[in-house]
């Protein structure tokens, strides 16, 4: 398919680079094939999109962008090189886990979009359905996970012991720079609540509404006032005529002693509670109106819940008063709550900008995550410092087992590359893929 996804944000960008495998000074697009793996191309498109998707900045130097590129071809080749060896070994993956991926890579996506509708609106301009870029999204989720379960299988845990860990120091301690400045933080988690939490709530809401009605406000202001249906909120509420045996037996049992112009006490339904007013008895039909008070919004609830919370912290309530009293989060509890020491430069920009700006000691407004809401105290700031194995051991000895890991599978994959036809077509790049040398 010639017309990406990407192309014309490729386009834009490359421009403002100088450069882009697929992209010209006019704008045209001209996409070729830099390399074959097996029977399957890699298009010159797919090195410009990972250019595009990790922010790469392209040097002046024509021979240094070339580089760049050919590292990128090299890296595709090699998942190329996987995956078709996983195919052979006839790896497949179950479609409850594939289905269960793609819906938190999708939430992801969508969320980056701001909604799916901005994200259909952006596959349109491009020529492309929600269901078709769906179906290749999937796709690519499927075949990542085949390619981690060839992996698995013939690498298995790679582990690293302490002398090895200490090699690893002693052959990096040049290059490895300052351990990141770190925050400790504490947490209260606040959890959507359960529905019966939600149910509660609204039959709250409709006794206040019922209260006031009975100290003597008109059913047609309160409809106005309070009622959560839009619809009838400016016709007093009225709902329409209903033979009785057409009603849910709640409502009406509680209508058939009312005289015309009464109303009942709040009555459950199926999204929330009602107060029912008759209106008149005709032809044996009964003329309603209500007042509706919604079953509220389990994500809200949880939003106004952990802002009633900062607010408290931010006042003076002490947290772990707070905490006791607010969390969900059960893996919290032992600690306080405390989360950490993390990388600051591990965290969300925006959060990271907030932990500077605020300093140590200060709360940080409400904080959206998997559908909770987390009120976070900074507890300190941790400057940054030298890397030692006295204080940095599990940070070096995940450099070590990484290092470890990725020596493995190149290993791997120069073996499966000798078995499998690789050609690169493109010379300027072919001088600096090195999976088959």
């Amino acid at each position: 398919m010639r017309k990406l996804i990407i192309a014309h944000l490729l386009a834009a960008v490359c421009l403002s680079w100088g450069f882009g495998l697929s992209f010209h000074d006019d704008g045209s697009v001209d996409i070729r094939i830099v390399a074959v793996v097996g029977n399957t191309p890699i298009l010159s498109t797919e090195l410009d999109q990972v250019v595009f998707m990790y922010g790469i900045q392209l040097p002046a130097d024509s021979e240094e962008v070339y580089k760049i590129y050919g590292k990128i071809l090299n890296d595709l080749i090699a998942e190329q090189v996987i995956y078709q060896a996983a195919l052979a070994e006839s790896i497949t993956v179950d479609e409850e886990t594939v289905n269960q991926e793609f819906s938190a890579r999708w939430d992801s996506l969508v969320s980056q979009f701001g909604s799916e509708q901005a994200l259909e609106e952006t596959l349109a301009a491009e020529g492309l359905s929600l269901s078709s870029f769906k179906r290749k999204l999937k796709d690519q989720v499927r075949e990542g996970l085949i390619k981690q379960m060839f992996v698995q299988r013939h690498l298995g845990q790679v582990e690293v012991s302490d002398e090895e860990v200490q090699k690893f120091y002693e052959e990096n301690r040049d290059s490895l720079g300052e351990y990141p400045e770190q925050v400790k933080l504490r947490a209260i988690v606040i959890s959507p609540p359960p529905e019966s939490v939600l149910w509660a709530e609204s039959e709250k809401k409709s006794r206040q509404i019922y209260d006031s009605l009975r100290a003597g406000m008109k059913f047609a202001d309160a409809v106005e006032k309070f009622s959560d249906d839009t619809t009838t909120k400016h016709s007093g509420g009225y709902i329409g005529e209903f033979a009785p045996e057409d009603l849910p037996e709640n409502f009406r049992n509680a209508l058939q002693n009312l005289s015309p112009g009464e109303y009942t006490q709040p009555l459950r339904g199926s999204e929330g509670y009602h107060i029912l007013k008759l209106n008149s008895r005709r032809g044996g039909k009964l003329s309603v109106s209500h007042i509706f008070t919604e079953l509220p919004d389990a994500g809200e609830m949880a939003h106004k819940t952990a802002q009633a919370v900062y607010d408290s912290a931010v006042s003076g309530v002490s947290f772990d008063s707070l905490f006791a009293h607010h969390t969900a989060d059960s893996s919290t509890l032992a600690g306080g709550g405390e989360v950490g020491p993390l990388p600051i430069n591990s965290l969300p920009p925006a959060l990271a900008m907030l932990i500077d700006s605020l300093g140590k000691g200060a709360y940080i407004p409400p904080i959206e995550q998997n559908g909770s809401w987390l009120v976070l105290n900074i507890l300190d700031i941790i400057p940054a410092q030298k890397i030692t194995p006295e204080t940095h051991l599990d940070y070096l000895r995940e450099l070590a087992r990484r290092q470890k890991f990725s020596d493995k599978l190149d290993q791997l994959v120069r073996k499966l590359a000798k078995k499998i036809y690789v050609e690169v077509r493109d010379p300027k790049l072919a001088r600096y893929v090195d999976i088959t040398q």
